[in-house]
């Protein structure tokens, strides 16, 4: 089943059934085999661990703005940083 909003094009298929029941663990192992490790330790640094509080999050990439060692090291990890200083997250 593929849901389409304008030109978003989303897999659902990829997802368990179950996806909305997982917390902690199963919910991060989901999203490391669809989006990779880096996105999973976005969200866990964030205390996302459902997809509940996922859909509830503004904006997920928004702790980048703080300055810790914990942020640099995943900026460092998850992001190309532009010459203007910016950060992209990687794809």
């Amino acid at each position: 089943m593929c849901s389409r909003n304008e030109d978003i094009l989303l897999d659902v298929t990829v997802l368990p059934k179950d996806i909305f029941e997982r917390v902690d663990h199963k919910f991060y192992d989901v999203v490391k085999s669809v989006a990779g490790d880096s996105l999973a330790k976005i969200l866990k640094i964030q205390l996302i661990n459902s997809v509940g509080k996922l859909l509830n999050t503004p904006d997920i990439f928004a702790f980048f703005q703080y300055d810790s060692e914990e942020t640099d090291a995943i900026k460092l990890e998850s992001c190309f940083k532009s010459k203007t200083g910016q950060f992209i997250v990687k794809p």
